[in-house]
Order: structure tokens, then sequence, then C-alpha cells
């Protein structure tokens, strides 16, 4: 470690890494946006010595701030740490010293360039504020998000959205940091060939995929198995879809103020008609409209302000429909299988930010259409749907925000296995069209918005960076 001293420091010897990567532990530059914020700057140094983590206290530049930031020694100061912590509030949104916010922006900037890890914290509004604090907030993350992807950064962002309460905040500051040290020592400690070993198969989820015809698909679920006869499906099936166009034909028929409610009951009579086989084709789409319809229920039982009334009666009979849907999706072996594992959850991602993950999809999906040669079009079709679903400020439950989540880690996860040539599964046996070099190059693509899921979970995909670093030194060749 070397001592960097300055006329511009606050009181007290600054300690830097000599070089990146050759400290122990790893260190964490710490913002200046911390030092006006004396609470959760302790929390953040008591969690960062329990996670094994080195916080590095960063300059307090005396006003104003250099036009040109490679005057002072910031940028030195970023490429010499491992990792990057800043945090945003309603003090960066208010403060009348714009000087104090730009320079946040700055410090940010040179860490996405410097390629760092980088933890983003924003702290909830203060109760005072208003509730404009809480937009301005939200747009600063999607622009430091645009940022990152911008600029092509191989470094992971992680974000976490902290309670305004001193007593509730502690939680969150946790696993984001846990997160952090988890990621540094896998670039630090661990050999980045143990960390490749460590990719996992693809999951249950609304998206599984495989090479079909050449280009990268969907799974095909029409063979997928059921818990019952066909004959007992079918016998669920058919009055369910009945009462759906009942209800479509009474109270939530077109012009009431039921809109949300009439669009889950419609895309439900159009997923469930068909032969059998195109229900267990459509069985995800069919299971979160089901989620959806759901948490309306729910909405409506709490009487929220910007739900409309419902009859009682009409409302229990919407409760039922739900019911018996629920009983029916059950029946769908590989939803069921979802379903299970969505409930599990050890990982807590369906407890991301529902905003950010949907952001991320919806990028995915842009990104699969500009490659129509290698991505069927019916996969970014279904993550414009993940998207769409996700994003419900109503209906996004923890299972439609896991199922997405894995849907995007499935995709990256057979990616990768192909670039590293990795045989997880039968498709290693067939012919493949899709090359380790293809893969490899369809992953950089994708790559910031896997960054961006995995920055916004409890716990990032501790492989994901090891996967960029390996092939960005030619392990996709």
């Amino acid at each position: 470690m070397a001592s960097v001293s300055s006329g511009q420091t606050r009181p007290g010897t600054i300690y830097v890494p000599v070089e990146r990567g050759m400290t122990e532990p790893p260190s964490v530059l710490l913002s200046t946006g911390f030092f006006h914020r004396r609470n959760i700057l302790k929390v953040v140094r008591r969690e960062m010595r329990e996670a094994g983590l080195h916080p590095v206290d960063f300059l307090d530049y005396a006003d104003p701030f250099p036009a040109d930031p490679t005057t002072v020694p910031m940028v030195d100061l970023i490429r010499r740490a491992d990792a990057f912590l800043t945090i945003i509030d309603t003090q960066y949104v208010m403060t009348r010293i714009r000087i104090r916010s730009k320079q946040i922006d700055r410090e940010f900037e040179e860490a996405v360039r410097a390629h760092v890890l980088i933890g983003l914290l924003v702290r909830e509004r203060n109760r005072s504020a208003p509730k404009s604090v809480d937009e301005r907030l939200n747009m600063t993350v999607q622009r430091f998000h645009e940022l990152h992807s911008r600029l092509g950064s191989p470094g992971v962002l992680m974000v976490r959205r902290v309670p305004e309460s001193p007593a509730l905040y502690g939680q969150e500051i946790r696993s984001l940091i846990v997160s952090m040290g988890l990621m540094l020592k896998s670039e630090s400690d661990l050999d980045i060939a143990d960390s490749l070993r460590s990719i996992p198969d693809q999951s249950p989820a609304p998206v599984c995929v495989e090479e079909r015809n050449g280009r990268i698909a969907l799974v095909n679920n029409r063979d997928s198995a059921l818990s019952a006869t066909e004959r007992d499906f079918n016998a669920w099936r058919e009055p369910v879809h009945d009462h759906i166009r009942e209800l479509l034909s009474g109270d939530f028929r077109t012009g009431t103020n039921h809109s949300r409610a009439r669009d889950r009951l419609v895309a439900l009579a159009t997923l469930l008609t068909g032969d059998t086989s195109d229900v267990k084709e459509r069985q995800f789409r069919v299971g979160y409209e089901i989620e959806r319809l759901g948490r309306l229920v729910v909405a409506y039982r709490s009487d929220a302000d910007d739900m409309p009334s419902l009859n009682a009666a009409v409302l229990e009979e919407l409760d039922h429909l739900h019911i018996a849907l629920v009983m029916g999706i059950g029946k769908l072996e590989r939803w069921s299988a979802f379903q299970r594992a969505a409930a599990a959850d050890p990982l807590g991602e369906g407890d991301a930010s529902p905003a950010e993950i949907s952001a991320a999809v919806d990028d995915m999906a842009s990104k699969m259409e500009a490659e129509p040669k290698y991505f069927d079009p019916e996969l970014p079709h279904s993550f414009r749907f993940l998207a769409e679903a996700t994003k419900d400020p109503v209906g996004a439950t923890k299972a439609v925000v896991y199922g997405t989540v894995k849907s995007a880690e499935n995709l990256i996860i057979f990616l990768s296995q192909r670039a590293l040539g990795i045989g997880k599964s039968a498709v290693g046996a067939v012919e493949q069209h899709i090359s380790k070099a293809v893969a490899a190059a369809l992953i950089a693509g994708l790559s910031g918005a896997a960054l961006q899921i995995s920055g916004a979970l409890p716990t990032a995909w501790a492989w994901l960076s090891p996967l960029l670093k390996a092939l960005a030194k030619g392990g996709g060749r």
C-alpha cells in the first residue's frame, strides 16, 4: 500500500493500492458522495471489513471541481482500486451545490472507463422531499446503466436500493457488499478455469434455448409431459375457457374501467384455445398471465386508490376462476417444475428490481432482433413478453421476476457453453452451426444487459465476470 497526501484531502492518511489486484484484501474505493453521510458510511465500512474487503477513502476535492479530471489524482486512484462504491440520494438530486453531484457523475464515469467492479447504492428519498426526487433518482440509475453499457465496460455494475431509515438499510448494504466481495474474490483469488467450470446448466424457466435449424431457438414444449391424462386436462380446460368468455361478455366487456383485468382474460382466452399440444407450447405464457391475474385479484381486494371498484360477487367469481386456473396449469409438468424452483429461489432472485430486470431483458431482445441470422424470431418475441410482464406494476410477482431472470441466464449459459466447448447437454452431440467464435461474439453483444441483470441480483452470477474475461483473452476461439 502507498500513502497519498494532498493539500485537498480530508484530514488523515488516505491509502490506495500500489497496483490493482496486487493487494490483500481487495480494495474498494469509496466515492466522495459518502463523506457527508456519516451514519451510512459507518455501516459501509463495517460491512466491508466483515466481507474481507479494504475500504479506501476518496479524495475530498476542493471546490470548484476541476474542469479536466485528468489534472487531479482521481483517475489514478480509480485505476488502482479493485472496485468502486458510490451513492445517490435526495441530497444528490436537491443539492444547491451542483458541483457535488457532477463530481459523483465524473467519478462514476471514470470507474466505468477503468473497467472496475462498481457498486451503486440508491437511497430512498427523505420523507420531507418531493415525490419528484424518486423519478430523478430512477432517471439517474438508468443513465448510469446506459453509460456503463455504451462504454462497453467488462466490469460489473451492481445496484441496490436502500431504505431511507438507518434502522432498515443495513440488510441491503450487506447484500451489496457481500456480492461485491464474492465477485472480487472470484477475480483475484480463484482460477478462471475453475470459475468457468461452475457455469450451471439451464434452469426451468419460461425460456430454455437450443439450436434448431442453425439458429438459437426456444426449446419446444409441445411434447412436454402432463401429470394427468389429456382427457382430464381438457375436462378442466374447456369449462374454464367458457367461464372466461362469460366474464368477457359481462362485467369485463369492452368499454368498462377494468381494462387490466380484461387484458389478462383476453390473453388467457386466446392462449387456452387449440389442441392440447398448443396449450403445452404456450404453458409459460399461460402461467405468467395467471400470475398477473392473481395479483390483480389481490389489488381489487385491497381497494387501492388506482383500482376501480368491483362488485363483491364478481370479485369472488374472478377469484374462483383464478384458483381453477392455478389448479389446471399445475398439470403441465414443465410449468410445475418452474413453480417449485421459483418458490424455493435460494438466492432471492425474485426480489430483484422488476424495472431493472425488465429494461435489461428488453435490451437483450433488441440485440437478438439485430441478429436474425442467429436468433429465431420467436426468441426475442418471448423476451419482449417477459419484459412487459416484469414491468407490470401490479402483476409482477416474485415468480414472474424470477422466471425472467432465469430465462436471460439460460440464454447466456447456452451461449457460454457453446463458446467454451462445454458439452453439458445432448446438443453437444449434434451438428452445430453456432460456432465457438459466433457464440463468443453474441455474448459480447449481450454482455451489457447480462451484467445489468447480474448487478441487480442479491447475489450476482459469480461465473459471468470470469467468462467475459476468458472470452476477452480469446477463450471463444
